[in-house]
């Protein structure tokens, strides 16, 4: 074989190595860009732990989210936490447990029950995130510029109660910007008409599933359609 044999031959062989390895790093990038993770949050963690266990757990809903990556779960313990905090798209937001679970199914949000309370200091819960998002499980009280706000937003709002929340453009739940669409499933809105209402402005899309709105207004809607897991 000839030095420029060789050479070529070489240099076929370092390219060939030179792939291999971005091939293994760019595997090894998009592994750890779509790894989800469970974070969790109960009245006795701090939120100078790292959330990834019931006994590393944070303090507050707010520095979980801070945190939080697309395809996350948050999953929040009983009790209620005073404070007013943005949705992230593509995290899912869990209420009712009891700080021991380690499934989903394990949680019961009717008995264990997680309260977002805003203190009347604005809305306790703002959106502006897509299909992916979700808040299941939750008690959603004292907002002072409406529970929940979709703007321009697609959260799907599920096992959650409102009640007790006020504002001008709809105490319970205000969807607006062309929120489409903001699905709704057994949520139940409590409490005097006037504390809290469901207004979706006229150029927004919101669906009620399988949601109790009395009384309603016209427009509201309600249906009892089928519901997600």
């Amino acid at each position: 074989m000839n030095p420029y044999q060789m050479n070529r031959r070489h240099c076929a062989k370092s390219c060939r190595s030179l792939l291999q390895i971005v091939l293994v790093l760019l595997c090894l990038h998009g592994s750890r860009s779509v790894q989800a993770n469970t974070l969790f949050v109960q009245l006795t963690g701090s939120d100078s732990n790292n959330g990834s266990s019931w006994q590393q757990a944070k303090r507050t809903v707010k520095a979980t989210l801070s945190v939080a990556q697309a395809g996350d779960q948050i999953w929040v313990a009983a009790g209620t936490y005073t404070e007013n905090i943005t949705l992230l798209s593509g995290v899912a937001l869990y209420g009712g447990f009891t700080g021991i679970e380690t499934s989903l199914s394990q949680r019961n949000w009717s008995v264990d029950r997680t309260i977002l309370d805003g203190n009347k200091a604005g809305t306790v819960v703002a959106s502006g995130v897509n299909s992916s998002t979700r808040l299941d499980g939750f008690i959603v009280q004292n907002g002072s510029n409406s529970g929940i706000s979709c703007q321009n937003a697609s959260p799907t709002i599920i096992n959650d109660v409102i009640q007790g929340n006020s504002g001008s453009d709809g105490g319970g739940i205000t969807c607006s910007n062309r929120s489409f669409p903001a699905t709704i499933y057994r949520t139940t809105r409590q409490a005097p008409a006037a504390a809290s209402i469901f207004r979706i402005v006229p150029t927004s899309f919101c669906s009620f599933v399988s949601s109790r709105i009395t009384p309603r207004t016209p427009l509201e809607e309600e249906s009892t359609a089928g519901v997600p897991p």
